[in-house]
This record gives structure tokens, C-alpha cells and sequence, in this order.
């Protein structure tokens, strides 16, 4: 995984609130393997990193760090 990709998934996750997951390099891999954390392409063919809990969802763009709106994801990505 790229640098960038993580610094993607530590922002999305301290978004949720997940400060605690950021420190923990086990689980972030075990969230990768379960798809709670995902790395996806773009309708637009851009880099996302898009984590979904039982009661959260996020999505940050890997390039810019930037937090995908709700129209956004809804555009990109369903």
C-alpha cells in the first residue's frame, strides 16, 4: 500500500472518530481483509479510501485528502 493511501485511511478514520484504529497497524489490516476499509477507483477514475461501519461511513480522496460529500459518493462511487 502506498503512503498516500494510508495517510487517506488514517484521515478518514480519525473523521469517524477512529483515533484509536490509526494507531493500530493489525487493525487496519484486519478492516482492509473484512472490506470495512476499502481502496476503490472512481467512476472519474480517481483513488479513493472509503470506510463503512455498522453506523458510519466516510470516503477521502487518496490524491488530495479531501472528504467525499454524500452527492460525491453517490456520483463516484454507486
Amino acid at each position: 500500500m502506498r503512503n498516500q493511501e494510508i495517510k487517506a485511511i488514517k484521515i478518514a478514520l480519525e473523521l469517524l472518530g477512529y483515533y484509536d484504529v490509526t494507531e493500530s497497524e493489525d487493525t487496519i489490516q484486519e478492516w482492509l481483509a473484512d472490506d470495512t476499509i476499502s481502496i476503490c477507483t472512481c467512476r472519474s477514475g480517481r483513488t479513493v479510501a472509503w470506510i463503512i461501519t455498522d453506523c458510519k461511513e466516510v470516503c477521502v480522496y487518496v490524491d488530495t485528502l479531501e472528504r467525499l460529500s454524500d452527492a460525491q459518493i453517490k456520483h463516484e462511487l454507486t
